[in-house]
């Protein structure tokens, strides 16, 4: 088995979509509409306006490469919540949605915590959001939904249960996810994962499959909205996240451990280290067993790392620990984590670089319909336009998919006839202000429109 995270898979052709029907007898009952409640649509209706669609492209190599993800809105200004993994290495991200055409997104945070980004966009308009909900009162069986965009098909919702909690997948020292049943598939990435409330409870990210076996098998897994909450909040309140910090370290209590220290079992985690510079440093110690962090018992290390780093900076927090074969209460006021004020240099925001065409460069050559192009790129005989005798690798044009052999028949609504033509008719579209051209092309299979980026550049 592994883990596949599940928001950037390489979009590929496919020639045909294969339907396989199975029928499985079992010696149980299976669930069907009936379980889910009556109204069910009626409770996702006002939701999916606020879930989007991602696509990025990636230039490498001179190629641009496409992939796919989900993410939804949080503030009505257009902030979107998504995982890292979708957006890493963009240089363009558009995100897309129900009542939301085509915008181009930018970044405002990447976590180097956690598997979460924050984009922006502007819609002209107030957008409709998701709320974040309490995934704490999460117990396994209760019903949820993942919405998003699985193998960039578009808006699905997929319905199940809260299969298991506190989940270990080994992508953060802060791991607690929510396993779930519900199908999530490549391209779910950075959707939310709702209850039947409508209230966000995790976000989708990553899925267990067997190395042949890409899909969904019943196991995935979301980032529960709590560790995202403090991320997402001091985004929107600040424009940057400070990160908790105490100054120490902590490993697990085995039941060896736990006999070596008196105990009758396991329980809550040792102290290792102390940072002397650290909050820590003159209220815990090597050998201290810390057991509860504020008003939750700890069982693990990574209950304390995430107790800590969610903490605001300057708060006090209560730690309640086992000294000596006596229990007592400290305040610990927690700092800004000192080599967690600046982004690793790998998770900078980028700048999104757009190839856009211009009326002198539009990125391919053009040439007038000559009977031995019409010949060499199988062209008919009735078809009028400007040929595209070549594409420039990394050009705004071949990332929209224009090759050789394509004729430009119209830009906008202007037949073109020589390359002139479409010279000035893309320059006009420019001069509007609009930042895309209409080419209708004619291709080797069809003929179909093409939104060329353009600025008015010369």
């Amino acid at each position: 088995m592994q883990i596949r995270n599940i928001g950037r898979m390489a979009r590929r052709a496919y020639g045909r979509l294969a339907v396989i029907a199975a029928v499985v007898l079992c010696a149980f009952p299976l669930a069907h509409a009936g379980d889910l409640p009556p109204d069910l649509a009626d409770r996702l209706a006002p939701l999916l306006p606020a879930v989007v669609n991602i696509e990025t492209v990636t230039t490498k190599a001179n190629r641009p490469y496409y992939f796919w993800g989900s993410g939804f809105v949080v503030e009505p200004s257009g902030i979107i919540v998504t995982n890292r993994h979708v957006i890493a290495g963009a240089d363009r991200i558009t995100i897309s949605g129900h009542d939301i055409p085509p915008l181009q997104a930018r970044i405002l945070y990447v976590s180097g915590l956690l598997d979460l980004a924050l984009l922006k966009i502007d819609a002209g308009r107030p957008l409709p959001v998701l709320t974040l909900g309490d995934s704490d009162t999460l117990r396994i069986g209760d019903p949820v939904m993942a919405l998003g965009n699985p193998l960039g098909i578009g808006l699905s919702v997929s319905a199940g249960i809260v299969s298991a909690l506190d989940r270990n997948i080994r992508e953060t020292a802060y791991d607690d996810f929510i396993q779930t049943d519900a199908a999530i598939n490549h391209g779910n990435s950075g959707g939310p994962m709702v209850n039947l409330d409508g209230k966000v409870v995790g976000i989708d990210t990553a899925l267990y499959s067997s190395p042949n076996n890409t899909g969904s098998i019943g196991l995935g897994f979301a980032m529960p909205a709590d560790d995202a909450r403090f991320i997402i909040e001091q985004v929107i309140r600040t424009g940057r996240v400070q990160a908790g910090w105490a100054g120490v370290q902590v490993q697990r209590v085995t039941a060896g451990l736990a006999a070596g220290f008196g105990l009758p079992a396991p329980r809550g985690v040792l102290v290792t280290a102390v940072n002397r510079n650290g909050p820590a440093a003159s209220l815990l110690r090597p050998g201290d067993i810390i057991l509860r962090l504020g008003d939750k018992p700890v069982s693990d290390t990574r209950d304390v790392q995430r107790g800590i780093v969610e903490t605001p900076v300057g708060r006090a927090l209560p730690l309640d620990l086992l000294r000596d074969g006596r229990e007592q209460t400290v305040s610990l006021v927690v700092a800004a984590d000192p080599n967690a004020t600046a982004l690793p240099e790998t998770m900078q925001p980028m700048p999104l670089r757009v190839t856009a065409a211009t009326p002198a460069d539009p990125g391919m050559r053009l040439a007038p319909l000559a009977a031995r192009d019409r010949a060499r790129f199988e062209v008919p005989a009735d078809a009028a336009g400007v040929l595209v005798s070549e594409v420039r690798p990394g050009s705004a044009a071949a990332e929209r998919g224009i090759v050789a052999g394509d004729v430009i028949m119209m830009v906008r609504t202007t037949p073109v006839r020589a390359p002139a033509d479409v010279t000035r008719a893309i320059a006009a579209v420019a001069a509007t202000g609009a930042d895309h051209a209409p080419l209708l092309i004619r291709g080797r299979k069809d003929t179909h429109w093409v939104a060329l980026p353009v600025t008015p550049g010369r």
